[in-house]
Parts: structure tokens; C-alpha cells; sequence
């Protein structure tokens, strides 16, 4: 939605963004990712910088837990949610979010290294899908279906 004034928003009956990034890649060939945005719904992205004492396993699902309750129904539930914890940058970690949500990093490993590999906490994600099935929130299956999936 276009700003009309710092408060005021209009539709601009379009619900496909135009945006497009590039990045060298090996090989001879393009690959192109294109992801639909629901009509009406907006993407919902959102960035908290945290200390490290946040890092502890019951704080940090806590914290992840009361975020996803914050999206509440605005964008159309079920979501697709992905967390980023870490990065060198708040927009590599946005693009990161943004790509785990579309399946993008399934396959990395589900354990780190001493030298900062990405990875997948698998048992994370359960806990979090888990909780996000007992919130009640969205319209449909009796709000049991918050989020789809998790990255």
C-alpha cells in the first residue's frame, strides 16, 4: 500500500510487487524464486536485536513464542514463519528469513560448527510449531493451524 500521508495508506489494486535481486551463482544457468503474496495480505517481516542472554533454550522459545503471537490474524493465517538468529547484518538476516520461509534452506545441516555454519534446529522448530498449535488464533480448523511450517 502506497503512503498518501505518514498515517494514511491506499491500495494500489496490485497485489504483486515488483522486486527483483540478482547474485552470481556457479554454472551456466539462472535460477529464479517468485513468491506469491496473498491478495490483501501483506508480508510480515520484523527484526529484534536481541543481547546474547537471550540465548538461553527456555528464553529464547519464549521469546520466539510471544513474537508469533504478536502477528496475530493481520496477514491472513496459516503463516509461514522463519527465524533467523545471528547474521553478520539485520539485512542479511532478513534475507535469510525470507528465503527459509520459502523452503529455500531445508536441506542445511541441523548442527553448527566452530567455524559459524548456518544450521537448522529441528528441535527448535518442533517446539515452536507445537506451541504456535495451541494458540487458538486464526479463523480456520479452529485456530489450530497458526503456521504451516517452520524454517
Amino acid at each position: 500500500m502506497p503512503p498518501l500521508i505518514c498515517t494514511l495508506r491506499s491500495t494500489r489494486r496490485l497485489t504483486c510487487p515488483r522486486r527483483s535481486t540478482s547474485a552470481p551463482r556457479r554454472g551456466s544457468e539462472y535460477r529464479f524464486l517468485f513468491v506469491n503474496k496473498g491478495g490483501g495480505s501483506a508480508n510480515k517481516a520484523a527484526l529484534f536485536q536481541e543481547t546474547k542472554s537471550i540465548l538461553q533454550p527456555e528464553k529464547l522459545t519464549a521469546f520466539l513464542t510471544e513474537k508469533m503471537k504478536a502477528l496475530g490474524t493481520a496477514a491472513c493465517p496459516p503463516y509461514h514463519i522463519a527465524f533467523v538468529v545471528g547474521g553478520l547484518s539485520a539485512d542479511q538476516a532478513l534475507k535469510v528469513a525470507k528465503l527459509a520461509s520459502t523452503k529455500y534452506y531445508d536441506n542445511l545441516p541441523t548442527s553448527g560448527n566452530e567455524l559459524g555454519q548456518a544450521f537448522r534446529d529441528t528441535s527448535l522448530e518442533a517446539a515452536l510449531l507445537k506451541a504456535s498449535r495451541e494458540f487458538g488464533i486464526g479463523a480456520q480448523f479452529g485456530g489450530k493451524y497458526f503456521a504451516m511450517i517452520f524454517a
